[in-house]
């Protein structure tokens, strides 16, 4: 085996110096400070993203807009009979109409709240997300 030193031809392919002793998902990085004088070198080592020479990429923070409260049912249904309000207490008394708007509003207050649950948490995630990416010193702020 020729010797590392004694190589004349510049298109030979051949494992760089020191992998020998290298461990697996290491990469070899320059620490050459002077690229005229040297010391021309390097280290065996995990790459860091402070290793890369990287352009940040802009991450503008999510944003949100207010919502209003949720609305929830704190009464009964009001039935209307003989142009006079009478306060439901069962569906027995309630007409047709009235037990099926009441169970679409149920419905939609419910498939609501679920709604907004899930924005909740993904205002959560997304936060997080952009709060982590920044850390990584990959992203800066617009």
């Amino acid at each position: 085996m020729v010797e590392h030193a004694n190589i004349i031809d510049t298109l030979l392919l051949h494992e760089p110096k020191g992998i020998k002793e290298s461990e697996s998902g290491q990469v070899y990085v320059s620490t050459v400070t002077d690229s005229i004088n040297g010391p021309f070198t390097g280290e065996w080592k995990k790459l860091e993203v402070s290793n890369l020479d990287i352009t940040k990429q802009i991450a503008s923070t999510p944003t949100y807009q207010s919502q209003a409260s949720p609305v929830t049912l704190t009464s009964s249904i009001v039935a209307t009979t003989n142009n006079s309000l009478a306060t439901v207490t069962s569906f027995t008394v309630a007409n047709k109409n009235d037990k099926e708007l009441y169970n679409a509003v149920d419905n939609l207050l419910t498939r609501m709240s679920t709604l907004e649950d899930t924005v909740s948490k993904m205002k959560t995630l997304t936060s997080s997300l952009d709060s982590g990416l920044k850390a990584l010193d990959l992203f800066a702020e617009s």
